[in-house]
């Protein structure tokens, strides 16, 4: 891909001859990571703080067992995820952009700017 003007990643449009580097990565999701943890930690703290304002312990059960039955989903999500991240680098800045649907598009942009591409 020998594309002649700026490069479009997210955004951002970048002059070709700014670009010194260009990858693709492919790691996990942190926001199921996070909303797991969350749940975890509500399932803990909300019935606690519940109960120390005068609630019956009974009737805030539920709502903890349900943010403690959510957590495992959520690290599951988190296991399965597997985002691809284009990442363009340039001298001044790095820039990145979530692969979903051009693939084809990502991969001959790190062929041609990636380490091996010059």
């Amino acid at each position: 891909m020998t594309g002649e003007g700026p490069l479009r990643v997210g955004e951002t449009t970048i002059p070709r001859d700014a670009v010194v580097d260009a990858e693709l990565r492919t790691g996990r999701d942190v926001r199921y990571l996070v909303a797991a943890l969350a749940a975890l930690l509500s399932a803990v703290l909300l019935p606690t703080l519940a109960v120390a304002v005068g609630v019956s312990f009974p009737t805030v059960f539920p709502l903890g067992a349900l943010l403690f039955l959510a957590t495992p989903v959520g690290l599951a999500l988190w296991l399965r995820s597997s985002p691809t991240t284009l990442v363009v680098e340039t001298n001044e800045e790095t820039y990145r952009e979530r692969v979903t649907d051009d693939r084809a598009w990502a991969e001959a942009v790190v062929e041609e700017f990636g380490e091996n591409g010059e």
